[in-house]
């Protein structure tokens, strides 16, 4: 037993060197992520438009590191948090629906349908703005805004991407043998929500041709989604309501923050 222990000992004294004198880990900084959910209903008919997206916090030093060090020069600090884009996706369904016109003086409808499809160029951002020092209860209530891109994103890596940099495939409408083309009417233009169809067709006064499709999120490009969180908040629920293109919109956004990178409802068609 004696001479066990006496083997033992110099093998515990270099364990013990090799955990002292090894480099101490470098564990990753904790994240916060946003899983944002957001569910349309057109016209209150079972007509919807679905968009997932993760989202992570990254101070704004990182992402707008020249600005940064401008800031540090003039001995200030660039603070602030940016809502980098980890991954966004969104879905609709097949609809048609009909808007009063007139043909040849007599009164007629216009037929406006686009089919189901699907997206994974989805293109988000957002921010965090802390309330300024000073205020009465600062404490209560931190704004963050997000809206659709249709300039340039920031990814969860630090690259900023523009939009109209990007490679990105249209299919345009099917000729068929025998049949005249559709005619295709208006620009296609690169938006934060590309469909896999991005097409809608249109039908007047015995006439039929395509125009880009919008996507009612479009809506969040110009009029962002401004809203407030208390500290301890993890979840939030609302609705917005608003007119596009006819259209009355009703909208059910849910934004969960947490240190988990999954989204709980990816591509899940629920809350």
């Amino acid at each position: 037993m004696a001479k066990l222990k006496k083997c033992l000992r110099p093998l515990l004294l270099s364990f013990l060197f090799l955990v002292w004198a090894a480099p101490p880990l470098i564990r990753p900084e904790p994240k916060t992520y946003w899983h944002i959910t957001l569910v349309a209903n057109i016209n209150g008919t079972q007509a919807r438009e679905w968009l997932w997206a993760t989202m992570v916090e990254m101070p704004k030093e990182k992402a707008y590191p020249e600005e940064a060090e401008l800031a540090r020069s003039s001995r200030g600090r660039l603070e602030g948090t940016i809502l980098a884009l980890v991954r966004a996706a969104a879905w609709r369904s097949a609809y048609t629906y009909y808007l009063d016109t007139k043909c040849k003086g007599k009164k007629s409808k216009t037929e406006i349908s686009y089919s189901q499809s699907e997206s994974d160029n989805v293109f988000v951002h957002g921010q965090i703005i802390t309330p300024p020092a000073g205020r009465a209860h600062p404490e209560l209530e931190t704004e963050f805004r997000w809206g659709v891109c249709n300039h340039r994103v920031l990814m969860e890596d630090g690259r900023w991407l523009r939009l109209d940099e990007m490679t990105h495939v249209f299919v345009g409408p099917l000729r068929v043998e025998g049949r005249e083309p559709e005619e295709m009417r208006g620009d296609f233009e690169i938006d934060g929500v590309l469909y896999n169809d991005q097409v809608r067709r249109v039908k007047r006064c015995d006439k039929s041709w395509i125009e880009d499709f919008d996507s009612v999120f479009k809506h969040f490009e110009h009029e962002s989604l401004v809203d407030g969180f208390s500290p301890g908040d993890r979840e939030m629920w609302m609705q917005k309501f608003w007119k596009f293109h006819s259209l009355d919109v009703q909208c059910v956004y849910s934004f969960i923050r947490s240190s988990e990178r999954e989204h709980p409802y990816w591509k899940q068609q629920r809350m």
